[in-house]
């Protein structure tokens, strides 16, 4: 598994698994087949084919943009590094086609819609699939129930961030530049800052020659690692300096309930309290008693 699955698949599941069951690496058969990420939200609005799925108005998680349209109902996700070829499309239209037929085998109904996602795709392998649409998202016939999204083609919006931070280059690096722009209220962004910056540090972990081979893409994670050390460090600073006023709070009513008691020690002793009766009524240690007493009497 190379770091770009590795993050892809964390951050799919990092925004999916909220609203449903996201599965990496889900086995296919007994071979050695695998699908990235298998979704399945909480709810479903019913069973839908893929024409209902590509227009239809089914609920979704509105935040999540354009991956809350593609997990709207069951769905497999596979995405690319790389631009897709045509074997890479079709083991991931027969891994999809094995699922539905054992989960047809099992009584179940649904029937999980295909997403390759990729950062390019040349008009040849489009049109030998049949895939048709526009603006980055291109849909196969409708008994395949699959779509190919052209992350490079996407528009530049909200909507669509989250898969573009899945492109390469200069379009990767972009989509990072709009994460660290939105307000630093925004949970998703802090989120993703994670994501990015753990995935800069397994970058450093490996070889020279690995690290060689990802050149741009560590200095395009560079500027949200930076960003989102600094927040952390930040964020620890303000809750040390937080949790001393808490504590010096405590401290100081922890010190005016102990003079309060100091000051009832004479009245108690005036009414003919001993020592040792003073000091459990109060919760003192005897010999603290004593010694008010004695410095008052002195």
């Amino acid at each position: 598994m190379t770091i770009h699955d590795q993050f892809a698949k964390s951050l799919l599941s990092e925004f999916l698994e909220p609203y449903g069951r996201a599965v990496t690496n889900l086995e296919v058969s007994n071979e050695p087949r695998f699908v990235d990420l298998y979704f399945e939200p909480t709810q479903v609005t019913g069973y839908a084919h893929a024409s209902e799925r590509a227009s239809g108005d089914l609920s979704h998680p509105r935040e999540l943009g354009l991956l809350g349209q593609m997990a709207r109902i069951s769905c497999l996700i596979e995405p690319f590094r790389n631009p897709v070829d045509e074997k890479s499309i079709q083991s991931c239209l027969l891994k999809a086609l094995m699922i539905r037929a054992k989960q047809q085998r099992q009584g179940s109904q649904t029937d999980p819609y295909l997403w390759i996602l990729t950062p390019t795709a040349s008009e040849r392998i489009l049109a030998l699939f049949g895939a048709v649409g526009e603006q980055g998202m291109y849909h196969l016939p409708a008994g395949l129930n699959a779509a190919i999204v052209v992350i490079h083609q996407l528009p530049r919006t909200r909507e669509t961030l989250w898969i573009r931070l899945l492109g390469r280059e200069g379009f990767q690096k972009r989509a990072i530049e709009e994460v660290i722009g939105l307000p630093t209220g925004d949970p998703s962004r802090r989120r993703v800052l994670e994501l990015l910056g753990n995935w800069k540090i397994m970058l450093d972990e490996k070889t020279e020659a690995e690290r060689e081979e990802e050149r741009e893409l560590m200095m395009n994670l560079s500027p949200a690692y930076l960003k989102w050390k600094e927040e952390t460090l930040n964020e620890g600073k303000e809750e040390g300096i937080q949790l001393g006023k808490q504590e010096g709070i405590q401290l100081g009513k922890q010190e005016g309930i102990q003079i309060g008691k100091l000051e009832t020690v004479p009245i108690l002793a005036e009414l003919g309290l001993s020592v040792s009766d003073i000091a459990q009524r109060l919760d003192l240690p005897a010999q603290l008693v004593a010694e008010m007493l004695a410095k008052q009497n002195s």
